[in-house]
């Protein structure tokens, strides 16, 4: 494919995984929405205690330190030893977006259909 709907960081794990330096992230304008991951503990849990050392330990350098090319993405915290070599090509988003579930909902029709105009030309 010419083009793909992905993530900023997608490119590193082509440079990373695979070798291939020829893949990059399209910069826009208006922003690239931001994918952020979540971990929480169950109010309900009958472990609380061991739910909290799994939050602590996700927060370690060690956990951190696998999440850029395991899950390809940035880390809660850079690690000590930095990020690995090639997330430095990746572009940085000017502009970081955040939209609620309802202003999603309500630009998923419009986009996709700029989208698919877009690449149809």
């Amino acid at each position: 494919a010419d083009m793909v709907l992905s993530y900023t960081t997608s490119p590193a794990y082509h440079l990373i995984a695979e070798g291939d330096a020829s893949k990059a992230a399209a910069p826009f304008a208006e922003g690239h929405y931001m994918q952020v991951e979540v971990a929480g503990k169950l109010a309900s849990t009958d472990q609380p205690e061991l739910a909290d050392r799994f939050l602590a330990f996700m927060l370690t350098d060690a956990f951190q330190a696998v999440i850029p090319t395991t899950n390809w993405m940035y880390p809660a915290a850079i690690p000590d030893g930095g990020l690995p070599d090639g997330f430095e090509t990746l572009i940085q988003p000017a502009k970081p977006l955040l939209l609620s579930a309802a202003e999603a909902r309500a630009a998923r029709g419009p986009a996709l259909d700029e989208w698919l105009n877009a690449l149809s030309r």
